[in-house]
């Protein structure tokens, strides 16, 4: 986590260990290593155009369509629904410890997990 601040500075905020940057959040593990990052699209009307503008070695960033992270990954571990109308999908790779968050087609939050 330290290496963290070292190469990208001071986040905007610090909560639970958690830092916070614009549109990236890197979250502690229980040893104190990055446990998990999120990276997403920090616009208030879920645009992409200030989304976190990196993106995997496939090509697929925020604002990516759910049919580009098929063609690039394949059909997905699993997949679940979030919130009560179920608009919000999360299409998983448990193998490679991604997770792409997907609203209205398109990618608005990766998640990155490490295996420790």
């Amino acid at each position: 986590m330290e290496q963290v601040v070292t190469e990208l500075g001071e986040p905007d905020k610090k909560h639970d260990g958690i830092l916070m940057y614009r549109n990236l959040s890197v979250f502690p593990s229980k040893e104190g290593f990055v446990g998990h990052v999120f990276c997403f699209d920090s616009g208030t009307n879920g645009s992409s155009t200030e989304g976190f503008a990196g993106h995997t070695k496939e090509g697929i960033g925020i604002g990516s369509s759910r049919a580009d992270v098929i063609t690039a990954y394949g059909e997905p571990t699993a997949t679940k629904h979030e919130n009560v109308d179920k608009e919000n999908e999360v299409m998983i790779y448990e193998s490679l410890g991604l997770h792409f968050h997907i609203r209205n087609g398109k990618v608005y939050l990766i998640a990155v997990y490490f295996k420790i």
